[in-house]
């Protein structure tokens, strides 16, 4: 490597570590202010990662894969008036060749640091009350939000750190490192009181001590991955049916019919979502202007990134999950599995600073990223 080429890839390595950076004190909007103030710094990390791109691209080899994704990051771009699906398109190219276990360690610590802070402005009285006590599911109840704007806020980020901290740590805990893991998770869980995040927190609890069973540990990654392809298509079906199709009627007097059970569990979610639907139909490149977004995520993206972006997710939801099945990633396949169960309640598909599924797809996908390729050269080196 020649010595401009050496101070190229430190300018690009710089550039996309503070790109990172932006997203990470991006990634609280909403959740912890209850709205949007960060404008410029999003445009920041946009230009780092560009410039961090234009370092570390080869012209020959990443020519296609470039003008392919920046064109449709474009053309989403003229549609919605929102750069999401093109920030994502320049984190996919500039993280090419990078390190997908240090980027979510980025996340996860920096996301403890974020919940820290939230909670210290709460105890000081200078940022969000500790709990709310309010109107809450047809009752008053008190739950905490620990310095955040609102309990499902806080319990998003509490149960992505949980869902981080399997794929960083699991395999290196024993089980009893693992209970206590467990108890520090589930306790604020309690408290907060929503129940996807619970649900999410039981069923990746269970999953672990169902791993660790001595039979199963050969065959973890089968374990994991036929059972999670038919749950994830269970709730892509249930969402796409149940909740898209516009039924002309889902109320017959005063019976209840299996749309009304599965509207209940998913706390009138579907009805959101098929609401929704009869009032406006998604766009195939995304709508500008939304008349009510949903909660949930793969509706929510549906409509505000389009149906092109929606199918593209999809698909690449199933091709991780059969690399990482082929490369015996159990742990990847849960990450994968746990944000997309998660997208029934919180609408975070297309951020790649909230979802890590975008994290998770660099080192999968080698057309784009010219990972193995990569590998190669350095073997020669």
């Amino acid at each position: 490597m020649s010595k401009t080429d050496a101070i190229g890839k430190k300018i690009g390595d710089a550039a996309f570590w503070g790109a990172m950076a932006c997203e990470l004190i991006v990634s609280p909007s909403g959740y912890l202010f209850g709205d949007y103030h960060e404008k410029l710094i999003i445009l920041l990390g946009m230009f780092l990662f560009s410039l961090s791109l234009f370092f570390a691209m080869d012209i020959k080899k990443d020519w296609k894969a470039i003008l392919l994704i920046c064109a449709f990051g474009l053309l989403c771009f003229y549609f919605q008036r929102r750069a999401l699906v093109l920030r994502i398109g320049l984190f996919l190219l500039s993280a090419s060749r990078r390190d997908v276990r240090s980027m979510i360690k980025f996340f996860f610590y920096g996301s403890f640091a974020i919940i820290a802070l939230g909670l210290v402005f709460s105890l000081t009285g200078t940022g969000n009350p500790l709990y709310l006590e309010e109107l809450f599911r047809h009752e008053t109840e008190r739950r905490y939000t620990f310095g955040f704007f609102h309990p499902n806020g806080f319990s998003f980020f509490w149960i992505r750190q949980f869902i981080m901290f399997i794929y960083l740590y699991r395999d290196k805990l024993p089980l009893y490192g693992m209970l206590i893991a467990d108890a520090v998770c589930a306790a604020p869980l309690v408290l907060s009181r929503s129940k996807i995040a619970l649900a999410m927190y039981l069923m990746f609890a269970a999953a672990d001590l169902i791993l660790r069973i001595p039979a199963l540990k050969d065959k973890a990654e089968d374990v994991i991955f036929y059972p999670g392809c038919v749950m994830l298509s269970a709730e892509l079906l249930l969402i796409y049916t149940l909740g898209i199709l516009p039924y002309p009627q889902v109320h017959i007097g005063d019976a209840r019919n299996l749309w009304d059970y599965m509207n209940e569990v998913t706390s009138g979610r579907l009805w959101h979502a098929r609401d929704q639907f009869l009032r406006q139909l998604p766009g195939v490149f995304g709508l500008s202007e939304v008349e009510d977004g949903t909660e949930i995520g793969f509706v929510n993206s549906l409509y505000n990134e389009g149906i092109v972006f929606i199918l593209l997710f999809v698909v690449l939801l199933y091709f991780l999950l059969y690399k990482m099945h082929k490369a015996k990633d159990k742990c990847g396949m849960l990450l994968v599995l746990g944000f997309a169960f998660y997208a029934l309640a919180e609408s975070f598909l297309p951020y790649m600073n909230k979802n890590m599924i975008w994290i998770a797809a660099v080192a999968y996908l080698p057309l784009i990223t010219g990972k193995e390729t990569y590998i190669k050269e350095d073997e020669k080196e």
